[in-house]
């Protein structure tokens, strides 16, 4: 820490601009909050509207894309933006005296892509946890048993052997016409005539657990009813649900009380949330 204080309003670093939400009691941990394509950092800090309960321990930080996008694979930026979040930014935010040091990803649809891919190819342990809405793990970062890093051309050639253990709830619409829950082609061009696929979001969430030393097969599905399916790995340590009416992103509001649960629940061999047990919905 410098001293320094992270203060609310606009801030900027690296030549990039970011939003900063403060809670009423800091220090608190950080929630990096990372908008969809076409969004900006404003309106990824919306989740304090649809979960107080998240707001109100955490400090939010909503970074704006360049050209409104995140550099995934065929997105208007060009830029290493899994670098400048997952580094710069966190380096940057950790040195402010009222920032506690650990860090969430709470992405939205390419701001879940970018949270996907920081979870793969990042290794600092003071990002604990990732919170992915509306984009499961895709066929460039994960295929036939094995996750890759992007690179700067976003080949996605180089495997990568070993993932830092992290919390992991991954959230997706069983209607979603734009990313399928169940896999396979979306509607995002991969810059080379085709789409980008995907995984089907059991498996994408099994190869998260298995990452983090998971060794049985797909988890049974429970609950499993008339709103929502979902699996758990490692104590809850991987949590995947299936809205069964949802679209494409849920929102905030909508899993409130998923996520509160999800941050509120510490398994075994995992450090403790910041503040303590997390509320209730």
């Amino acid at each position: 820490s410098t001293g320094a204080t992270l203060t609310a309003g606009t801030h900027s670093v690296g030549g990039r601009s970011f939003i900063v939400h403060l809670p009423p009691i800091t220090p608190a941990p950080v929630v990096i909050s990372l908008h969809g394509n076409g969004g900006d950092g404003q309106s990824a800090t919306d989740i304090k509207d649809g979960n107080p309960e998240l707001a109100a321990t955490h400090i939010l930080i909503g970074p704006d894309g360049p050209e409104n996008s995140w550099n995934i694979k065929a997105e208007a930026s060009k830029l290493d933006d899994a670098l400048y979040i997952g580094t710069t930014l966190v380096n940057h935010l950790a040195t402010f005296s009222n920032v506690v040091p650990t860090f969430g990803l709470y992405g939205f649809s390419n701001g879940a892509a970018l949270s996907n891919r920081i979870l793969i190819e990042n290794d600092d342990p003071r990002i604990a946890w990732a919170i992915t809405d509306g984009s499961q793990l895709n066929t460039l970062q994960f295929r036939a048993g094995a996750f890759y890093v992007g690179g700067s051309d976003n080949a996605y050639t180089t495997p990568k052997a070993a993932l830092t253990p992290r919390r992991v709830l991954q959230i997706t619409g069983a209607r979603d016409d734009t990313i399928p829950a169940t896999g396979g082609p979306s509607v995002i061009p991969d810059g080379l005539g085709g789409v980008v696929n995907f995984v089907d979001w059991q498996v994408s969430a099994n190869a998260y657990a298995r990452a983090f030393g998971y060794t049985g097969g797909q988890a049974s599905l429970s609950p499993n009813d008339a709103n929502t399916a979902q699996a758990s790995y490692l104590n809850g340590q991987v949590v995947a649900v299936n809205f069964k009416s949802g679209g494409h992103v849920l929102g905030a509001a909508k899993t409130r009380a998923t996520v509160n649960a999800f941050l509120g629940s510490t398994p075994a061999g995992l450090p403790p949330p910041p503040n303590g047990p997390g509320p209730g919905p």
